[in-house]
C-alpha cells in the first residue's frame, strides 16, 4: 500500500471524510462488497475511479445519497419517491431519471443516475460528514471477483487510493442489485 493511509474500522468515518474532502479515493468496506468513494460531482475525482477501475471511457457510478429527499432532487421523476421508499434504504440501486442537477460524469449520456441509500451506519455517516453525493463502485477490476477482504483487492487499487479502511472478511455479502425505473416497467439489470 505504497502511498495509501491504511487504517482499521472504529472512529474513521472522519478520516475518510477528510480525504474525500480533499478529492481524494478511498477503499472501505460497504454494506455489500469492499468499495470505493469519491466525490460525485467531481470530474478529477471520478477520474481518479476511472483510472483505478481500469475504464478506458468514462461511464457512470453508483451516486450514494443521505436519504430519499435528496434522492429526488437528483431525479427528474418525482413520482419515484414511493419506490425509493420501498428499497431504501439497503442493497438495491435505482436507475432513475435524471435531473439537470447531476453532472454529465454521472450520466454517461444515459439519461438516468444510479442511486442508492446504504443501509450501513459507517456510510451514512461518511454522508453527513462529507455533505456530497458519493459516486461508489466495487472495489475490482471489470470482469474480477467482487472483493469481499482487501486480500481480494488488487494492488493496483490499494495502492492508487489515498486512505483504505480494513473492515476484515465480509461475510455472505454481495454487490446491489441494480433496478432500471427509466422506462415503462421496472427492470432488474443485476
Amino acid at each position: 500500500m505504497a502511498g495509501s493511509l491504511l487504517i482499521h474500522a472504529g472512529g474513521t468515518a472522519e478520516a475518510v471524510s477528510s480525504v474525500i474532502l480533499q478529492g481524494g479515493v478511498a477503499l472501505y468496506p460497504s454494506d455489500t462488497v469492499y468499495g470505493l468513494l469519491a466525490d460525485g460531482f467531481s470530474e478529477a475525482a471520478c477520474g481518479k475511479l476511472y483510472e483505478l477501475k481500469g475504464y478506458t471511457a468514462p461511464r457512470p457510478f453508483i451516486l450514494l445519497v443521505p436519504s430519499v429527499e435528496d434522492a429526488l432532487v437528483l431525479t427528474s421523476d418525482k413520482t419515484l419517491e414511493k419506490e425509493m421508499e420501498r428499497h431504501w434504504p439497503g442493497p438495491v440501486t435505482l436507475v432513475v431519471p435524471a435531473s439537470d442537477e447531476v453532472p454529465d460524469i454521472m450520466v454517461g449520456g444515459t439519461g438516468g443516475v444510479a442511486l442508492r441509500l446504504p443501509d450501513h451506519a459507517f456510510s451514512r455517516e461518511i454522508l453527513q460528514r462529507t455533505g456530497l453525493f458519493l459516486a461508489s463502485t466495487s472495489a475490482n477490476l471489470m470482469g474480477e471477483p467482487f472483493p469481499l477482504s482487501l486480500e481480494d483487492v488488487p494492488p493496483g487499487i490499494i495502492d492508487g487510493v489515498d486512505i483504505a479502511v480494513d473492515g476484515g472478511t465480509l461475510e455472505n455479502r454481495r454487490p446491489s442489485r441494480i433496478l432500471d425505473l427509466t422506462g415503462g416497467s421496472p427492470v432488474f439489470l443485476r
